[in-house]
């Protein structure tokens, strides 16, 4: 009778697991399905919660003899519980922007690789206790098969670890079905190299160029003006990744650095432009990304930056947007400047509580120190 209600509740427990599972306030609380929420577009997203969870229910069943139905609710319960623990760590996604490469130039591919596998490896040790009581229940339940002593706690661990390793490489192959795979990180490269350095350094540095040489610089591309301007670009100065702030980045399945797929375009016709005695407005930067556009135009007195296609000199064909796209689109950049911003400060934090802690540490010993130097 037990049992019998306690399938009875199965169903909506089911829901209700399904439901944080896909509620993206927890799933980006989870390691790896946070970092591929933030990463990935959504259907993917989507196909690979799915995929992994029926993938984990199917390999560790088998394995540990546990009935499929009953392995796919542990696998859900697990991969739930992970997600709620990992709440804690909601924005560690953003903060690892750059973990493998640099903030300007990531290294897409791999840092997904090492980042899944690491996520993966702890949510395996959590996940363990589940698999490890799902196995006992079922040892109670059926005779024990000669060599089933596998199923002791070491074991069922390891085979965890197994198992999450392996689904690494099966999760990527549903998330890297599209050719243009990874959005998410996109949009927080491109927040880095338009607002942390073109809207702040590049900015300030370019209208102080024009201020002291009553000229626009004398160069040809984008690249060449970062170049040029390199010295007033603050935190980017020296950046060994700064040539690839000259793209939109734009990555692919397979990518392993900027593919310079997509250049930042500078107004070179402007060259000869004095602004002393043109009050003519006139475009210098440019770039497009996605469906939207924004750029510099130099007004005769000043820099100022504009998302007016005309402003820019973009044909009329460039003004597609409704408003509502255009908000949804200044929305989806606010979230992801917001996510850099984040991250930023979740570095500053902890470098300045770990500042902070060694020098409590230090003080602490040398009294320590001097006590004992004073008793002896």
């Amino acid at each position: 009778m037990k049992h019998l209600l306690y399938d009875r509740r199965w169903p909506l427990s089911l829901l209700i697991t399904l439901l944080c599972l896909l509620n993206p306030s927890v799933a980006l609380a989870n390691g790896a399905m946070s970092l591929a929420l933030a990463t990935f577009a959504w259907e993917p997203w989507l196909a690979y919660v799915v995929v992994t969870i029926l993938f984990e229910a199917a390999a560790l069943g088998k394995w540990l003899h546990v009935p499929f139905a009953q392995a796919v609710r542990c696998s859900l319960y697990a991969n739930c519980v992970t997600a709620l623990l990992g709440g804690l760590f909601s924005g560690l996604a953003c903060a690892l922007l750059g973990f493998y490469g640099g903030r300007l130039n990531p290294n897409p591919l791999g840092q997904t690789l090492i980042l899944f596998t690491l996520f993966g490896s702890l949510s395996a040790l959590v996940e363990t206790y589940f698999w490890r009581a799902e196995a006992k229940q079922s040892l109670g339940k059926e005779a024990v098969p000669e060599g089933m002593a596998t199923r002791h706690s070491r074991d069922v661990t390891v085979r965890c670890l197994i198992v999450h390793l392996v689904g690494v490489p099966v999760g990527l192959a549903v998330l890297l079905i599209p050719s243009r795979p990874y959005p998410g990180l996109e949009s927080q490269v491109h927040a880095t190299r338009l607002y942390y350095l073109e809207q702040r350094g590049l900015k300030k540095a370019l209208q102080e160029y024009i201020s002291e040489h009553q000229a626009l610089p004398p160069v040809h591309s984008y690249a060449e003006l970062l170049q040029l301007l390199k010295p007033g670009l603050d935190q980017f100065a020296h950046d060994p990744d700064l040539w690839a702030a000259a793209y939109v980045p734009d990555y692919h399945r397979f990518d392993t650095t900027e593919r310079k797929r997509d250049p930042i375009e500078w107004n070179s016709r402007a060259i000869g432009y004095n602004p002393s005695d043109n009050a003519k407005t006139v475009w210098l930067i440019r770039s497009r990304y996605h469906n939207s556009c924004e750029g510099f135009v130099f007004d005769g007195i000043g820099v100022t930056r504009t998302t007016d296609p005309k402003a820019l000199g973009y044909p009329e064909s460039m003004l597609l947007h409704s408003p509502v796209v255009t908000r949804a689109l200044d929305h989806m950049r606010s979230s992801a400047l917001l996510c850099t911003e984040t991250a930023i400060l979740s570095g500053r934090r902890l470098r300045s509580n770990y500042s902070t802690s060694v020098k409590v540490l230090g003080s602490t010993l040398s009294r320590s120190l001097n006590s004992v130097t004073s008793c002896s």
